[in-house]
């Protein structure tokens, strides 16, 4: 299971993730569409807890294996690609500090499903001040750790497909 929230600060927001299991998706992904966000040209992370292996896309093309990380891990993004990776140990903890920019947020709006009264919430410049958890959800996706396939659509095979010889 992987818990996620997005919280605006004054110049960033913060998306904070925890997964809960092997072979969870980490990245941020619309629950609804499946589709990843671009990430900004500027990002950073810290792994607080567990494992991962980290995947890039450039365009159409395919999931490309770039990395194996592990706690405690500072790492830096920069960009225009997919981002996805997936939990390699039964616990894992991160936290993500990007930029806030109206450009990034309408990049961001489709995948995180963002409203315009969220994006003008987080624009606005009375919250410099404070913390506002903006979205946040829980969902199961599981991931092959090597490949990035979705593992959550099984191929069972119905009995009626079985021929006994």
């Amino acid at each position: 299971m992987r818990k996620f929230k997005l919280i605006t600060t004054q110049d960033h927001f913060l998306v904070l993730v925890e997964v809960q299991n092997e072979n969870q998706e980490i990245t941020c992904i619309d629950v609804d569409t499946g589709l990843r966000g671009l990430y900004p040209t500027e990002a950073a992370g810290f792994i607080a807890e567990g494992s991962a292996t980290v995947f890039l896309k450039f365009g159409s093309g395919d999931w490309n294996k770039i990395n194996e990380v592990a706690a405690p891990c500072m790492t830096f993004f920069s960009g225009a690609a997919e981002l996805g990776s997936v939990s390699t140990s039964s616990s894992y903890r991160a936290i993500g500090i990007h930029p806030k920019t109206q450009s990034i947020l309408d990049q961001w709006k489709p995948f995180l499903g963002l409203t315009d009264d969220q994006i003008t919430t987080m624009l606005d410049p009375t919250m410099r001040e404070s913390f506002v958890e903006i979205y946040s959800y829980t969902m199961v996706r599981e991931m092959d750790p090597d490949t990035f396939e979705d593992l959550t659509t099984t191929s069972l095979v119905l009995d009626s497909e079985i021929v006994y010889l």
